[in-house]
């Protein structure tokens, strides 16, 4: 199986927490709202749950609006349940000078959590238990027009590079646009799920294929600032193999054994000559 990197699952908040972040700038100029299709909210609705964006999917002519794809959201069953109202609002912080914040109110039925919640491979209660989900597209007008950085509350942020919107749709070490290339293969891994202050080691690429060596015992002491410093580094290391496909790095999977492990039968084209000679990890 191969995971590509980077990928993450829905995020959601209360709408205290939620806009706490949103106003962390000096109060907004105004904001426009637009109320996605859906249906009145729900007769036994209460509260309020706030989520983000995965894209912003373009931008009028004239830069008046901007059409935005939010994060899955719950689907109006046919027996009516799991109805949702979902408003999409851009807050316009410092006018022309600053960004954009957009953020998704969502009205659904509750209590949407089983009891005890289930929960996700982070740990964290999953939004909407037992409803269908997916993204709703919405166009949202803007006083000052485009040109400026698009955010939400959740560390998504995406700008405008040549006429197209690139960016990154969830909190990432370094937010990668551009082609895999060996040049951003060390972001990418980053960006992974791996520990904060984890270390790369040895890196060998030689494109489309790499092998990289992620420290994570260096992430069980105190950061430094000096790797040579870290009691815990090279206590655990973990060896990785890697390869693009349509553009971006994918992990083909990992193996501690000497050589190439068990990668040729996950993936026989991968070169040889990257991991031959590569002794086995303690």
């Amino acid at each position: 199986m191969t995971a590509r990197a980077g990928s993450a699952g829905p995020r959601w908040a209360s709408l205290v927490a939620a806009l706490a972040l949103c106003c962390a700038a000096c109060g907004g100029d105004g904001a426009a709202t637009t109320e996605v299709a859906g249906g009145p909210g729900p007769a036994g609705w209460s509260g309020v749950d706030v989520v983000g964006i995965e894209a912003v999917e373009g931008s009028a002519g004239d830069g008046s609006s901007i059409t935005v794809r939010t994060e899955p959201l719950p689907v109006e069953a046919p027996d009516g349940s799991c109805a949702a109202t979902v408003t999409v609002r851009a807050d316009e912080y410092g006018g022309e000078s600053a960004e954009i914040v957009v953020s998704v109110e969502v009205r659904a039925d509750r209590p949407r959590l089983a009891d005890p919640p289930r929960r996700d491979e982070h740990g964290a209660p999953i939004p909407w238990d037992g409803c269908a989900l997916e993204p709703r597209v919405a166009t949202v007008d803007l006083e000052h027009g485009v040109g400026r950085p698009v955010v939400d509350p959740f560390g998504s942020r995406f700008w405008l590079r040549d006429g197209e919107w690139v960016g990154c749709d969830h909190v990432v070490t370094t937010c990668v646009v551009d082609p895999a290339s060996c040049d951003n293969l060390r972001d990418v891994v980053a960006n992974t799920d791996v520990p904060r202050h984890a270390g790369l080691g040895e890196v060998r690429c030689e494109e489309p294929f790499a092998v990289v060596e992620v420290d994570v015992g260096a992430a069980g002491c105190p950061a430094t600032g000096d790797p040579a410093d870290n009691p815990c580094a090279g206590a655990w290391v973990r060896r990785t193999y890697w390869r693009i496909e349509d553009g971006a790095w994918v992990a083909v999977g990992a193996d501690a054994g000497p050589g190439c492990g068990g990668i040729p039968a996950l993936a026989p084209d991968f070169p040889s000559h990257l991991c031959a000679d590569l002794p086995a990890l303690g």
